[in-house]
């Protein structure tokens, strides 16, 4: 397992963190906006908090760890049964990456992969051989990340996904 960056510490996220998480998530997603710039990321929406929300104290469906260079939340990596882009349930055995998200002045310091090792652990702890994601296909850097760490593509794509930029889907062993 790859060592954290210095300064890093590491915390399981809570209810009490889903706005933490969001406004990473959402400040990180905004980059897009680099390579799609007539596009707007989509606002979460009541109903979608609300069915994601659970999942926050559900350890049985959902593993959602913080990154934290002193006060600041610099990452997010997290596994579910469900995620936004896709509320079907996985394969047997399967579980999505759901979040995989590093503040971008942390890119590059190598918390990307600790944070991907600590989650492939955590799926092969609870036995799920594989992880599947959602990557919007214009995000190059994310998806050389992806491919990068053994992911590959699936074949499955949502081109008119409610996120609003056409998805890809990745899958690797947790292994």
């Amino acid at each position: 397992m790859r060592e954290l960056p210095g300064g890093i510490e590491l915390r399981r996220a809570r209810a009490a963190d889903i706005d933490t998480v969001i406004g990473l998530v959402e400040t990180e997603i905004g980059r897009y906006r680099d390579w799609a710039p007539q596009w707007s990321p989509p606002a979460p929406t009541p109903e979608l908090r609300e069915r994601l929300n659970p999942l926050y104290e559900d350890d049985e469906r959902a593993w959602i760890l913080l990154a934290f260079g002193g006060d600041e939340a610099v990452g997010v990596v997290s596994m579910s049964v469900v995620t936004g882009a896709d509320a079907r349930q996985p394969p047997p055995g399967t579980v999505y990456l759901w979040q995989m998200f590093v503040r971008r002045d942390w890119q590059g310091s190598g918390l990307g992969g600790a944070l991907l090792d600590r989650v492939l652990d955590e799926a092969r702890r609870r036995g799920y051989d594989r992880m599947i994601l959602w990557a919007a296909a214009g995000a190059a850097q994310a998806r050389r990340f992806y491919e990068r760490e053994g992911f590959e593509l699936t074949g499955e794509e949502d081109s008119d996904s409610s996120f609003g930029l056409p998805l890809v889907q990745y899958g690797r062993s947790t292994r």
